[in-house]
């Protein structure tokens, strides 16, 4: 079973020229939080972006930070991953990233040694899983 906020997702950030920035849009299944971020994140609306994810309930087995939808992330972002990473491993919990191969976030990733932290997944069901296995929580 699914929740999502009753809401539509919110806008984070606002340019100029733009409404936005970022739409984050945040669902927990099972006891794993889906945080889902549509657009850019950089020095801008990071803040607000963090505040949303560093609400995390304690009893969540962890967070599946959704990416596919992210078209640029600048060092701020970046900076923020590897918080919220170690923020969520001296609770007990995990962190996924999942980012498409081929993308712009992905290559940013790669380049500032992410990946020797914890591997990037490809899509949501396997960060899911991966995150309840090591919960030791069995699969829907």
């Amino acid at each position: 079973m699914s929740r999502t906020p009753p809401v539509d997702p919110a806008p984070i950030g606002a340019g100029a020229e733009s409404n936005e920035l970022a739409r984050l849009t945040i669902s927990v299944d099972q006891g794993v939080v889906r945080a889902a971020l549509e657009g850019e994140i950089d020095i801008s609306n990071v803040g607000a972006i963090a505040s949303e994810l560093h609400a995390l309930p304690n009893d969540a087995l962890g967070l599946v930070l959704d990416l596919q939808e992210t078209t640029f992330i600048d060092s701020s972002a970046v900076a923020l991953l590897y918080g919220m990473r170690e923020r969520l491993r001296r609770r007990g919990q995990a962190l996924r990233v999942v980012v498409p191969l081929a993308s712009s976030p992905r290559r940013v990733l790669e380049l500032t040694g992410y990946e020797t932290g914890g591997p990037l997944d490809v899509d949501v069901a396997s960060a899911t899983q991966a995150i309840r296995a090591v919960a030791g929580s069995p699969a829907p």
